[in-house]
C-alpha cells in the first residue's frame, strides 16, 4: 500500500507508550497508510525512537481539535478542565548528600499562572515530597479515587533502571492530577508545582502537627499506665446477683481447666510409652528376622561351618 508523508505534524508534542506508561514524546515524521496515520517519535530526554499508529498517542487539547472533523469541534468536550496547554513533566534525577543520607531530587517542570503565564516554572522535589501530597489529597477528599505513585523501593533505589521508571511514574501522577476537575485547582497542587516557600511551610506545619500529635498519644499512654499506681483505691462495690453467677462460672471453668490440664498430662504420657512399645516391639522383631536368616544359612549343610558343628553335635549325643 503507497505512503503518503504528511510535514505538517513534525515537531508536535505527544505522550507516547513507554512499558506500561505514557512518557512525553516530539513527532519526528509522520506517514499516511489508506486510513490510518503513523507516527515516529522520539521519547522526550531519551534517544529511543519508535513508531506508533495515532490510536497509541495522546495529544493536548488544542492538537486533538485540530484533528478532528469540522462538525464534531464544536461538540467536543475534553476530559481536563485545567488551563489549556497545561505544561507538568517530571525530569532530570539527580542524587543529592546531606549530612545524614543521600537522596534523589526530581526537576518538576510546569506552566506557569497568572503574572507567570506563558513561563515554565521549574521546581525541585523529593519523593517524600509527592508522597506528603498524595497523603493531604487523600485526607482532604475522601470518597475520591487519588491517583498512586511509584512503591518505595527497599533496595535499588539508585539504578537507573529504577530512576527512570519511578520518574515516569510520578510524572503520571502529576499530569492525572493536573487533569482532574476537582484537584487539578486544588491550592495545594498549585503550591506543589509553583512555589518554594509556602510549600515548604506548608509541609513543615503538617509535619509539625503530626508529631505534636504522636507526642499526645505517648503522652496519654503514660498517663494511663500510671494512673492506676498513682490514683485513690477504688470503692467496694456492692456484690449482686449477676456477680455470684459470674463466680459461679468463673469456678466452673478453672475447674475444667484443671481437668483437662490432667487428662492433657497423661494422654502425653500414654502415647510416649506407645512409642517406646512400638520401638521395643520393632526392635524384637529384627532380632527375630536376625535369628531366623542365621538359622536358614546354616541349614542342613556340612560343608559350613555352622552345619559342621551341627553334625558334630550330632555324633557326640
Amino acid at each position: 500500500m503507497e505512503q503518503m508523508y504528511l510535514s505538517d505534524h513534525k515537531g508536535r508534542k505527544c505522550m507516547a507508550p513507554w512499558q506500561d506508561q505514557m512518557h512525553p514524546a516530539t513527532i519526528l515524521s509522520a506517514y499516511q497508510v489508506g486510513e490510518d496515520t503513523h507516527f515516529r517519535v522520539q521519547y522526550d530526554g531519551y534517544t529511543d525512537v519508535r513508531n506508533f499508529p495515532k490510536r497509541m498517542l495522546r495529544f493536548s487539547e488544542n492538537d486533538e481539535k485540530r484533528d478532528m472533523p469540522p462538525e464534531t469541534k464544536k461538540s467536543h468536550e475534553p476530559e481536563r478542565v485545567s488551563e489549556e496547554n497545561f505544561l507538568v513533566e517530571v525530569r532530570e534525577p539527580t542524587k543529592r548528600q546531606d549530612l545524614y543520607s543521600s537522596y534523589m531530587v526530581y526537576k518538576v517542570v510546569s506552566s506557569g499562572k497568572g503574572a507567570d503565564k506563558g513561563k515554565e516554572i521549574r521546581m525541585f522535589r523529593r519523593y517524600s515530597d509527592f508522597l506528603w501530597l498524595r497523603e493531604r489529597l487523600e485526607e482532604k477528599y475522601p470518597g475520591y479515587l487519588i491517583p498512586p505513585i511509584p512503591e518505595k523501593a527497599v533496595v535499588g533505589n539508585y539504578q537507573q533502571e529504577f530512576i527512570n521508571s519511578r520518574m515516569r511514574g510520578l510524572e503520571k501522577f502529576l499530569q492525572r492530577l493536573v487533569g482532574h476537575s476537582t484537584l487539578g485547582s486544588d491550592p495545594l497542587l498549585d503550591m506543589f508545582l509553583h512555589t518554594e516557600k509556602e510549600f515548604s511551610d506548608e509541609k513543615s506545619k503538617t509535619q509539625k502537627t503530626s508529631t505534636n500529635s504522636a507526642f499526645s498519644m505517648i503522652s496519654g499512654f503514660g498517663s494511663a499506665m500510671i494512673t492506676p499506681f498513682v490514683s485513690a483505691p477504688p470503692q467496694k462495690k456492692t456484690e449482686t446477683a449477676n456477680d455470684a453467677v459470674c463466680d459461679e462460672i468463673s469456678l466452673y471453668a478453672r475447674k475444667i481447666h484443671s481437668i483437662f490440664k490432667s487428662l492433657h498430662t497423661s494422654s502425653t504420657e500414654l502415647m510416649r510409652r506407645e512409642k517406646a512399645s512400638s520401638k521395643a516391639w520393632f526392635e524384637f522383631g529384627q532380632h527375630l528376622m536376625a535369628f531366623g536368616k542365621c538359622e536358614k544359612e546354616s541349614g542342613d549343610g556340612k560343608n559350613s561351618e555352622l552345619g559342621g558343628l551341627k553334625s558334630f553335635r550330632l555324633r557326640l549325643g
